[in-house]
């Protein structure tokens, strides 16, 4: 397979991820992609700010222990 068609394949696939009934055009796909991936990397200290905000004997609770094999 040539390159060239490898590269549509990929851009198709992403285009369905991200915007399926959008626009199909090269261009459109990638900065549909970018303002996902954008949108996905601000929810990441969203979602984790509870589970960091957690006290930390909770945490070390749940850690495991490898000398003994076992949780804690």
């Amino acid at each position: 397979m040539q390159r060239k068609e490898k590269l549509g394949e990929r851009i198709a696939a992403l285009q369905q991820l991200v915007s399926p009934f959008g626009k199909t055009d090269t261009t459109s796909v990638l900065h549909e992609a970018i303002g996902y991936i954008r949108f996905l990397h601000d929810q990441v200290p969203v979602l984790c700010s509870p589970y960091l905000e957690s006290s930390p004997s909770s945490y070390h609770q749940n850690q495991h222990d490898p000398s003994s094999n076992t949780w804690r």
